[in-house]
C-alpha cells in the first residue's frame, strides 16, 4: 500500500477493524501513516481510546454497522439484544 502511495497511484491508506495496540505498531514502523480509521461504532459499542487515539495521531475515523450488527446474530457471537441498537420492540 505504501508503494502504491509513492507512485501517486493513490493518494492515502486506511485501516479498519485495528486495536489501540495495532494502531500504535502501525504508526511505528509506517513509512506512510494511515489517514482513516474505520471501525464498528454504535452507542454500544463506543471505542473511545481507539477513536481519541486515531484523532491523536491527525486520522479520520468512520464507523461501520452505526446501529448493531445483525450479522452477529447469524453467526452466534451475540443475541438479539446485544447485537442491535435499535429494539424492534420499541
Amino acid at each position: 500500500m505504501e508503494e502504491l502511495v509513492t507512485k501517486g497511484l493513490t493518494k492515502n491508506i486506511g485501516v479498519c477493524n485495528v486495536t489501540t495496540r495495532h494502531l500504535r505498531e502501525i504508526h511505528a514502523y509506517a513509512k506512510v501513516r494511515p489517514a482513516v480509521l474505520q471501525v464498528e461504532l454504535h452507542p454500544k459499542l463506543t471505542q473511545e481510546r481507539l477513536i481519541r487515539l486515531a484523532r491523536e495521531y491527525g486520522m479520520a475515523v468512520t464507523g461501520f454497522s452505526t446501529l448493531g450488527a445483525l450479522s452477529y446474530i447469524e453467526l452466534n457471537m451475540a443475541t438479539q439484544s446485544e447485537a442491535t441498537v435499535l429494539d424492534s420492540r420499541v
